[in-house]
Protein backbone atom coordinates (compact mmCIF):
# COMPACT_ATOMS: atom_id res chain seq x y z
CA UNK A 1 0.00 0.00 0.00
CA UNK A 2 2.37 2.60 1.33
CA UNK A 3 4.90 1.00 -1.58
CA UNK A 4 2.26 1.81 -4.36
CA UNK A 5 1.42 5.50 -2.87
CA UNK A 6 4.90 6.49 -3.14
CA UNK A 7 4.89 5.20 -6.67
CA UNK A 8 1.98 7.24 -7.60
CA UNK A 9 3.37 10.45 -5.66
CA UNK A 10 6.47 10.43 -7.84
CA UNK A 11 4.98 10.56 -10.70
CA UNK A 12 3.74 14.08 -9.29
CA UNK A 13 6.96 14.57 -7.57
CA UNK A 14 7.65 18.09 -8.28
CA UNK A 15 4.37 19.23 -7.02
CA UNK A 16 4.25 16.87 -4.00
CA UNK A 17 7.50 18.07 -2.83
CA UNK A 18 6.22 21.53 -3.17
CA UNK A 19 3.50 20.06 -1.18
CA UNK A 20 5.36 18.16 1.34
CA UNK A 21 7.57 21.68 1.76
CA UNK A 22 4.37 24.01 2.61
CA UNK A 23 3.26 21.34 5.20
CA UNK A 24 6.13 20.62 7.16
CA UNK A 25 6.27 24.91 7.10
CA UNK A 26 2.70 24.76 8.04
CA UNK A 27 3.21 22.50 10.43
CA UNK A 28 5.92 24.45 12.33
CA UNK A 29 3.83 27.80 11.68
CA UNK A 30 0.44 26.10 13.55
CA UNK A 31 2.08 24.46 15.95
CA UNK A 32 4.25 27.64 17.51
CA UNK A 33 1.23 29.84 16.84
CA UNK A 34 -1.29 27.21 18.29
CA UNK A 35 1.26 27.04 21.45
CA UNK A 36 1.82 30.43 21.81
CA UNK A 37 -1.58 31.31 22.36
CA UNK A 38 -2.47 28.83 24.56
CA UNK A 39 0.22 29.77 26.68
CA UNK A 40 -0.82 33.39 27.23
CA UNK A 41 -4.17 32.72 27.31
CA UNK A 42 -3.02 30.40 30.44
CA UNK A 43 -0.83 33.15 31.45
CA UNK A 44 -3.57 35.61 32.01
CA UNK A 45 -5.64 32.65 34.02
CA UNK A 46 -3.03 30.67 35.98
CA UNK A 47 -1.47 31.57 39.65
CA UNK A 48 0.91 33.88 40.23
CA UNK A 49 2.62 32.22 43.16
CA UNK A 50 1.57 35.19 45.52
CA UNK A 51 -1.84 36.91 45.92
CA UNK A 52 -1.78 41.19 45.36
CA UNK A 53 -5.73 41.11 47.17
CA UNK A 54 -5.44 44.00 50.06
CA UNK A 55 -1.48 44.76 49.36
CA UNK A 56 -0.37 47.87 48.97
CA UNK A 57 3.22 49.52 48.73
CA UNK A 58 4.04 52.30 50.71
CA UNK A 59 6.90 54.46 50.65
CA UNK A 60 7.78 57.43 53.29
CA UNK A 61 10.82 59.89 52.93
CA UNK A 62 11.96 62.86 54.61
CA UNK A 63 12.44 65.87 53.35
CA UNK A 64 15.00 66.21 54.97
CA UNK A 65 17.69 63.39 54.62
CA UNK A 66 19.65 62.35 57.88
CA UNK A 67 20.15 58.65 56.95
CA UNK A 68 21.15 58.42 60.90
CA UNK A 69 17.14 59.65 62.11
CA UNK A 70 15.98 58.21 58.76
CA UNK A 71 17.07 54.83 59.80
CA UNK A 72 15.25 55.00 63.46
CA UNK A 73 11.79 56.59 61.86
CA UNK A 74 11.37 53.97 59.56
CA UNK A 75 11.53 51.32 62.06
CA UNK A 76 9.57 53.19 64.62
CA UNK A 77 7.01 53.58 61.80
CA UNK A 78 7.26 50.16 61.27
CA UNK A 79 5.97 49.28 64.54
CA UNK A 80 3.61 51.80 64.68
CA UNK A 81 1.91 50.33 61.21
CA UNK A 82 2.00 46.97 62.65
CA UNK A 83 -0.35 48.51 65.49
CA UNK A 84 -3.03 49.79 62.92
CA UNK A 85 -6.68 48.11 63.64
CA UNK A 86 -6.86 48.12 59.61
CA UNK A 87 -3.84 45.98 59.41
CA UNK A 88 -3.53 42.44 58.66
CA UNK A 89 0.01 42.51 58.66
CA UNK A 90 3.21 44.28 57.35
CA UNK A 91 6.96 44.17 56.29
CA UNK A 92 9.88 46.04 55.38
CA UNK A 93 10.90 44.51 52.08
CA UNK A 94 9.94 45.08 48.06
CA UNK A 95 8.86 42.06 45.93
CA UNK A 96 9.24 44.04 43.24
CA UNK A 97 6.41 42.20 41.19
CA UNK A 98 3.55 43.40 38.35
CA UNK A 99 6.03 45.81 37.08
CA UNK A 100 7.44 43.97 34.10
CA UNK A 101 10.55 46.31 33.15
CA UNK A 102 12.49 45.05 36.10
CA UNK A 103 16.12 44.28 35.95
CA UNK A 104 16.99 41.07 36.44
CA UNK A 105 20.77 39.73 37.28
CA UNK A 106 22.61 37.31 35.58
CA UNK A 107 23.61 34.48 37.12
CA UNK A 108 25.72 31.45 36.55
CA UNK A 109 24.02 28.48 37.36
CA UNK A 110 23.88 24.21 36.98
CA UNK A 111 26.92 23.23 34.72
CA UNK A 112 28.00 26.94 34.29
CA UNK A 113 24.58 27.75 32.44
CA UNK A 114 23.74 31.53 32.70
CA UNK A 115 20.65 32.38 33.22
CA UNK A 116 18.62 35.30 34.35
CA UNK A 117 17.06 36.03 38.05
CA UNK A 118 15.07 38.66 39.80
CA UNK A 119 16.01 39.68 43.84
CA UNK A 120 13.36 40.24 45.88
CA UNK A 121 13.82 41.60 49.09
CA UNK A 122 12.01 40.40 51.90
CA UNK A 123 12.33 40.28 55.67
CA UNK A 124 10.35 37.69 57.87
CA UNK A 125 7.04 39.14 57.71
CA UNK A 126 7.04 38.86 53.23
CA UNK A 127 5.75 35.51 52.55
CA UNK A 128 2.26 35.86 55.10
CA UNK A 129 1.92 39.28 53.55
CA UNK A 130 2.15 37.67 49.99
CA UNK A 131 1.05 34.74 50.30
CA UNK A 132 3.77 32.45 49.46
CA UNK A 133 4.05 29.19 50.31
CA UNK A 134 6.88 27.32 51.10
CA UNK A 135 7.72 23.61 49.08
CA UNK A 136 10.71 22.76 51.73
CA UNK A 137 13.03 24.14 54.50
CA UNK A 138 11.73 27.80 55.91
CA UNK A 139 11.21 31.30 55.74
CA UNK A 140 13.33 33.92 57.02
CA UNK A 141 14.01 34.93 60.73
CA UNK A 142 14.88 37.96 61.94
CA UNK A 143 18.13 36.15 63.34
CA UNK A 144 19.32 35.61 59.18
CA UNK A 145 19.73 39.59 59.04
CA UNK A 146 23.37 39.51 57.27
CA UNK A 147 23.92 36.05 57.11
CA UNK A 148 24.17 35.59 53.57
CA UNK A 149 20.72 33.33 53.62
CA UNK A 150 18.66 32.79 50.76
CA UNK A 151 15.12 31.19 49.79
CA UNK A 152 14.25 30.94 46.26
CA UNK A 153 12.04 29.45 44.06
CA UNK A 154 11.34 26.21 42.66
CA UNK A 155 12.18 27.68 39.23
CA UNK A 156 15.33 29.02 40.41
CA UNK A 157 16.25 25.77 41.97
CA UNK A 158 16.25 24.09 38.95
CA UNK A 159 18.41 27.24 36.95
CA UNK A 160 20.94 26.24 39.98
CA UNK A 161 21.47 22.46 40.93
CA UNK A 162 18.69 20.81 38.49
CA UNK A 163 17.02 20.04 41.48
CA UNK A 164 14.07 21.25 43.60
CA UNK A 165 15.27 19.50 47.18
CA UNK A 166 18.11 21.83 47.39
CA UNK A 167 17.70 23.16 51.40
CA UNK A 168 21.45 23.90 52.98
CA UNK A 169 23.02 23.84 48.98
CA UNK A 170 25.49 26.88 48.95
CA UNK A 171 25.90 28.94 45.63
CA UNK A 172 28.55 31.94 44.93
CA UNK A 173 27.14 35.22 42.91
CA UNK A 174 29.29 38.43 42.50
CA UNK A 175 32.48 36.12 45.09
CA UNK A 176 29.45 36.01 47.98
CA UNK A 177 28.59 31.98 48.84
CA UNK A 178 25.01 31.92 49.74
CA UNK A 179 23.08 28.78 51.91
CA UNK A 180 19.84 27.99 50.79
CA UNK A 181 17.33 27.82 53.47
CA UNK A 182 14.36 27.57 51.96
CA UNK A 183 12.35 26.62 47.98
CA UNK A 184 9.07 28.24 47.67
CA UNK A 185 6.33 27.67 44.90
CA UNK A 186 6.20 29.04 41.33
CA UNK A 187 6.59 32.90 41.24
CA UNK A 188 5.25 34.62 37.91
CA UNK A 189 6.40 38.61 37.41
CA UNK A 190 3.01 39.45 36.13
CA UNK A 191 -0.11 37.82 34.18
CA UNK A 192 1.53 38.29 30.91
CA UNK A 193 5.06 36.25 32.08
CA UNK A 194 5.80 32.56 32.71
CA UNK A 195 7.60 31.09 35.99
CA UNK A 196 11.21 32.90 36.24
CA UNK A 197 13.89 32.50 38.67
CA UNK A 198 13.27 34.62 41.99
CA UNK A 199 16.03 34.81 44.60
CA UNK A 200 14.66 36.11 47.77
CA UNK A 201 17.18 37.99 50.75
CA UNK A 202 17.06 39.35 53.85
CA UNK A 203 16.74 43.20 53.66
CA UNK A 204 14.86 45.78 55.35
CA UNK A 205 14.65 48.49 52.55
CA UNK A 206 14.68 51.50 55.34
CA UNK A 207 11.38 53.80 54.20
CA UNK A 208 9.50 51.00 51.95
CA UNK A 209 6.69 48.81 53.37
CA UNK A 210 4.76 46.14 52.23
CA UNK A 211 1.09 46.66 53.60
CA UNK A 212 -1.52 43.73 53.73
CA UNK A 213 -5.05 44.91 55.31
CA UNK A 214 -7.49 43.53 56.29
CA UNK A 215 -10.16 42.48 54.11
CA UNK A 216 -12.76 45.75 53.12
CA UNK A 217 -10.34 47.99 55.64
CA UNK A 218 -7.85 49.50 52.50
CA UNK A 219 -10.01 52.76 52.33
CA UNK A 220 -10.19 53.33 56.41
CA UNK A 221 -6.47 52.13 56.48
CA UNK A 222 -5.78 55.00 53.54
CA UNK A 223 -7.54 57.78 55.57
CA UNK A 224 -5.54 56.71 58.53
CA UNK A 225 -2.20 56.51 57.19
CA UNK A 226 -1.54 60.48 57.50
CA UNK A 227 -1.85 60.54 61.42
CA UNK A 228 0.36 57.79 61.58
CA UNK A 229 3.05 58.72 59.74
CA UNK A 230 2.77 62.09 61.63
CA UNK A 231 3.23 60.81 64.86
CA UNK A 232 6.90 59.41 63.34
CA UNK A 233 7.83 61.62 61.11
CA UNK A 234 6.44 65.49 61.93
CA UNK A 235 3.98 67.42 60.02
CA UNK A 236 5.12 68.14 56.39
CA UNK A 237 8.11 66.30 56.97
CA UNK A 238 7.66 63.55 54.31
CA UNK A 239 7.43 62.80 50.97
CA UNK A 240 4.86 59.98 50.73
CA UNK A 241 4.00 57.32 48.10
CA UNK A 242 1.63 54.63 48.49
CA UNK A 243 -0.37 52.20 45.70
CA UNK A 244 -2.06 49.31 46.17
CA UNK A 245 -0.93 46.38 43.93
CA UNK A 246 -4.29 46.09 42.45
CA UNK A 247 -4.42 49.43 40.95
CA UNK A 248 -1.17 48.93 40.25
CA UNK A 249 -1.90 45.56 37.98
CA UNK A 250 -4.43 47.36 36.82
CA UNK A 251 -2.60 50.25 34.74
CA UNK A 252 -0.11 47.67 33.61
CA UNK A 253 -3.03 45.28 32.36
CA UNK A 254 -4.45 48.25 30.29
CA UNK A 255 -1.03 48.01 28.15
CA UNK A 256 -0.88 44.52 28.14
CA UNK A 257 -4.43 43.67 26.95
CA UNK A 258 -3.37 45.64 24.26
CA UNK A 259 -0.81 43.61 23.73
CA UNK A 260 -2.42 40.24 23.97
CA UNK A 261 -5.15 41.42 21.79
CA UNK A 262 -1.74 42.33 19.23
CA UNK A 263 -0.58 38.62 19.59
CA UNK A 264 -3.65 36.73 19.40
CA UNK A 265 -4.21 38.72 15.82
CA UNK A 266 -0.97 37.95 14.33
CA UNK A 267 -0.87 34.39 15.69
CA UNK A 268 -4.90 34.19 13.88
CA UNK A 269 -3.26 35.70 10.81
CA UNK A 270 -0.24 33.64 10.47
CA UNK A 271 -2.77 30.47 11.23
CA UNK A 272 -5.48 32.17 8.38
CA UNK A 273 -2.27 32.82 6.14
CA UNK A 274 -1.16 28.75 6.46
CA UNK A 275 -4.45 27.17 6.39
CA UNK A 276 -5.70 29.17 3.06
CA UNK A 277 -2.20 28.59 1.41
CA UNK A 278 -2.28 24.77 2.06
CA UNK A 279 -6.08 24.85 0.81
CA UNK A 280 -5.22 26.77 -2.35
CA UNK A 281 -2.15 24.54 -3.32
CA UNK A 282 -3.97 21.28 -2.45
CA UNK A 283 -6.64 22.46 -4.83
CA UNK A 284 -4.48 23.03 -7.66
CA UNK A 285 -2.07 20.43 -7.43
CA UNK A 286 -5.55 18.32 -7.59
CA UNK A 287 -7.18 20.11 -10.12
CA UNK A 288 -4.12 19.37 -12.36
CA UNK A 289 -4.56 16.10 -12.35
CA UNK A 290 -8.37 16.20 -13.06
CA UNK A 291 -8.12 14.86 -15.81
CA UNK A 292 -6.05 11.29 -14.89
CA UNK A 293 -8.77 10.76 -12.05
CA UNK A 294 -11.81 11.99 -14.13
CA UNK A 295 -10.56 9.47 -17.01
CA UNK A 296 -10.09 6.40 -14.32
CA UNK A 297 -13.82 7.62 -13.31
CA UNK A 298 -15.05 7.10 -16.89
CA UNK A 299 -13.30 3.73 -17.36
CA UNK A 300 -15.08 2.22 -13.48
CA UNK A 301 -13.88 3.50 -10.91
CA UNK A 302 -16.54 5.13 -8.70
CA UNK A 303 -16.05 8.51 -6.76
CA UNK A 304 -15.85 7.06 -3.49
CA UNK A 305 -13.07 5.10 -4.63
CA UNK A 306 -11.55 7.95 -6.20
CA UNK A 307 -11.72 10.07 -3.07
CA UNK A 308 -10.52 7.64 -1.16
CA UNK A 309 -7.56 6.96 -3.41
CA UNK A 310 -6.68 11.00 -3.29
CA UNK A 311 -7.16 11.29 0.47
CA UNK A 312 -4.92 8.03 1.24
CA UNK A 313 -1.97 9.98 -0.77
CA UNK A 314 -2.75 13.92 0.77
CA UNK A 315 -2.80 11.62 4.23
CA UNK A 316 0.78 10.15 3.43
CA UNK A 317 2.30 13.62 2.47
CA UNK A 318 0.51 15.42 5.55
CA UNK A 319 1.85 12.33 8.23
CA UNK A 320 4.72 12.49 7.02
CA UNK A 321 5.64 16.11 6.57
CA UNK A 322 3.93 16.45 9.95
CA UNK A 323 6.87 14.48 11.41
CA UNK A 324 9.29 16.26 9.79
CA UNK A 325 7.93 18.96 11.13
CA UNK A 326 8.22 18.03 14.72
CA UNK A 327 11.65 17.01 13.87
CA UNK A 328 12.54 20.17 13.10
CA UNK A 329 10.80 22.46 15.88
CA UNK A 330 12.47 19.28 18.79
CA UNK A 331 15.99 20.30 16.72
CA UNK A 332 15.23 23.81 17.34
CA UNK A 333 14.20 23.33 20.69
CA UNK A 334 17.66 21.83 21.53
CA UNK A 335 19.13 24.38 19.83
CA UNK A 336 17.94 26.99 22.72
CA UNK A 337 15.32 28.70 19.98
CA UNK A 338 11.91 28.65 21.77
CA UNK A 339 8.90 27.13 19.76
CA UNK A 340 7.25 25.07 22.04
CA UNK A 341 5.82 26.10 25.29
CA UNK A 342 6.38 24.35 28.48
CA UNK A 343 2.98 23.66 29.71
CA UNK A 344 1.28 22.82 26.31
CA UNK A 345 3.29 21.30 23.96
CA UNK A 346 1.23 17.45 23.17
CA UNK A 347 -2.39 19.92 22.99
CA UNK A 348 -0.24 22.29 20.51
CA UNK A 349 0.53 19.72 18.56
CA UNK A 350 -2.80 17.26 19.01
CA UNK A 351 -5.00 20.61 18.04
CA UNK A 352 -2.82 21.72 15.07
CA UNK A 353 -2.78 17.97 13.78
CA UNK A 354 -6.24 17.79 14.05
CA UNK A 355 -6.58 21.21 12.08
CA UNK A 356 -4.21 20.85 9.57
CA UNK A 357 -6.26 17.21 8.51
CA UNK A 358 -9.47 19.11 8.29
CA UNK A 359 -7.83 21.34 6.04
CA UNK A 360 -6.35 18.34 3.84
CA UNK A 361 -9.75 16.62 3.83
CA UNK A 362 -11.44 19.98 2.99
CA UNK A 363 -8.81 20.60 -0.26
CA UNK A 364 -8.77 17.35 -1.32
CA UNK A 365 -12.74 16.58 -0.99
CA UNK A 366 -14.28 20.00 -2.88
CA UNK A 367 -11.91 19.39 -6.25
CA UNK A 368 -12.98 15.53 -6.64
CA UNK A 369 -16.41 16.18 -6.47
CA UNK A 370 -15.89 18.30 -9.48
CA UNK A 371 -14.57 15.20 -11.74
CA UNK A 372 -18.19 13.68 -12.37
CA UNK A 373 -19.09 17.21 -13.57
CA UNK A 374 -16.52 16.97 -16.41
CA UNK A 375 -18.08 16.39 -19.96
CA UNK A 376 -16.33 13.16 -21.10
CA UNK A 377 -15.79 14.58 -24.45
CA UNK A 378 -13.71 17.20 -23.17
CA UNK A 379 -11.74 14.64 -20.87
CA UNK A 380 -11.34 12.56 -24.48
CA UNK A 381 -9.82 15.28 -26.04
CA UNK A 382 -7.39 16.61 -23.24
CA UNK A 383 -6.06 13.06 -23.25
Amino acid sequence: MIKHLIKVLWGYKLSNILLFLLLTATTIVMIQSVSGTLDRVWYYNDSRGYSIDDVSELSVQSKVVDRKKDSINSLKLFKQLRLSPYLANASFGSMNVIYEGTDMNNMVGYKGKNFNAYYRFSDEYTADVMGISLLSGRWFTESDANQNVVVISKEAAMKLFDATEVVNQTFTYKEKTFKVIGVTNSIRQSKRMKASASIFLYNKRESGFLIKTKPNQEEAFRHSMESIIQSVYGANQYIISYETLNSAEKIMNETNSFRLRSFLQTKLFMILVAAFSLISVLWYTIDKRKNELAMRFVLGRTLPQLIRQVLCENYFLLFSSFLFGLLIIFNLERSRIEILSNNHTLVAICVSLLFMFFLDTLGALIPCMKIKTLPITEIIKNE
